[in-house]
């Protein structure tokens, strides 16, 4: 189960520090708990601050444990509780699930829950929703049939999903949060405090989602060495800016970063630089991303795979997408148009566009320049429904710059729906 990282932008407005944990354990596995973390505070807070009843009947605890608890608090550490009688791993669990119930949400905002809420309803699997929430499983299958949700309300009209359900979702949430942002900071669990979103993302753990709430956030020079999801609000609400280097670099098999619903631009772009990068044999998924005003919005450096999903490259300044000595791109729905060259391909092994529209870009090679170095007969290059543009919406160039070693070869006038498989020279229809 994949840890997720909520960090609200409060930048501007006051929010109050959160409780945060790290993932679940399966649930027929026994939670290793250690002091220190964020949900060993919850089970000592719930083993300190509860009463005896909400201990016997709230937690379920054997009253014997309950009894004990009550007699020999406060507890410091996870050791001196579990010495008590009758307390042990399944107590433990119970604190702990009392603990994320009652002090988990602490902080946040009516828009966080929210968000949250929807996260979990948008992206949790059936079986996550059906054994690890504990949603009624008809209520999950409907959840899974009709989403995504925009708000809570939609997501409450569900057959079988109501407050109870709800609640779960959010309690579930909370259960798997790694982080969060006390007024535009962003705390780990281990209470450690940035002030740079760079830091909090080298930190997050593997596999993390890091869930952006609306806003602009501003970061530079992050080197990740593990695989992460960005998530954030849709592209017109969440920002990721960079001051004018990169932002964003993943590297190293078999690392992959996500990046979904957001835009990423440089506030003032800068000579060769791309805002986001994958390298070493990483590979990215950018889905439904805006790369706007950058000099290079992604760059892929012997990168292993890039899927590139009903996204936009706008107005770089010059290239949308780089690839150099990747393995394999995919492009699917996405609009490439106003950037100086939309994609630039150099010893690409295969490249696929699909559905994808190339309008207005400007680069002397054309919105779209491929350079083989070797394997030059290879048919490594695919269209599949392409609108290159024609009339007001044309590329000001070519549509298509095909080279290898020192001879080029300028295609032009496709329009729409172009459907040609290339190699270093030509294209014919396929």
């Amino acid at each position: 189960m994949n840890r997720t990282v909520i960090l609200s932008l409060c930048a501007l407005t006051a929010c109050g520090p959160q409780y945060v944990s790290p993932e679940l354990a399966d649930a027929e596995a026994a939670r290793s708990w250690s002091d220190g973390s964020v949900e060993a505070d919850l089970i000592l807070r719930a083993a300190n601050e509860l009463s005896f009843d909400e201990l016997d009947v709230d937690a379920s605890l054997d009253r014997r444990a309950a009894e004990g608890i009550v007699a020999a608090r406060p507890f410091a550490t996870l050791d001196t509780l579990d010495a008590v009688p009758y307390v042990g791993t399944s107590a433990l669990d119970k604190l702990y699930d009392i603990g994320v119930e009652r002090f988990g949400t602490e902080g946040l905002t009516p828009e966080e829950e929210d968000a949250l809420i929807l996260h979990i309803a948008n992206s949790a699997t059936f079986e996550v929703l059906d054994d690890d929430v504990g949603l009624d499983r008809r209520a999950a299958a409907g959840i899974v049939e009709q989403r995504p949700f925009a708000t809570v309300s939609d997501l409450d009209a569900v057959p079988y999903v109501g407050p109870s359900a709800l609640a779960d979702l959010l309690g579930y949430g909370i259960a798997t949060v790694w982080a969060v942002c006390p007024a535009g900071h962003i705390t780990n669990d281990a209470g450690g405090t940035y002030t740079d979103l760079g830091e909090a993302l080298r930190r997050s753990p593997e596999g993390s989602t890091v869930m952006l709430c609306a806003g602009v956030f501003e970061v530079d020079d992050a080197l990740l060495n593990h695989s992460l999801v960005v998530q954030g609000q849709g592209w017109d609400l969440t920002e990721v800016r960079s001051a004018g280097g990169q932002a964003i670099t993943v590297s190293g098999w078999p690392h992959v970063l996500e990046l979904r619903d957001l835009t990423v631009s440089q506030g003032m772009p800068a000579e060769a630089v791309a805002t986001v990068t994958a390298s070493a044999s990483a590979s990215i998924v950018i889905d439904r991303v805006r790369f706007r005003d950058n000099t290079v919005g992604l760059y892929l450096y012997s990168a292993l795979r890039a899927d590139v999903l009903d996204s936009e490259f706008v107005d770089n300044v010059e290239v949308g997408l780089s690839a150099f000595s990747a393995i394999e791109v995919v492009s699917e729905g996405t609009r490439y148009e106003g950037n100086g060259m939309a994609v630039e391909l150099l010893t690409v092994d295969e490249a696929s566009f699909t559905g994808d529209s190339f309008h207005r870009n400007h680069g002397p090679d054309g919105a779209i320049y491929s350079k083989a170095y070797y394997r030059p007969d290879d048919w490594f290059l695919l269209f599949d429904d392409v609108d290159f543009g024609m009339g007001d919406t044309d590329n000001e160039a070519h549509d298509l710059t095909l080279a290898y070693e020192t001879e080029r070869y300028r295609l032009d006038a496709y329009g729409a729906g172009t459907s040609v498989v290339c190699n270093h020279k030509t294209c014919r229809s396929y």
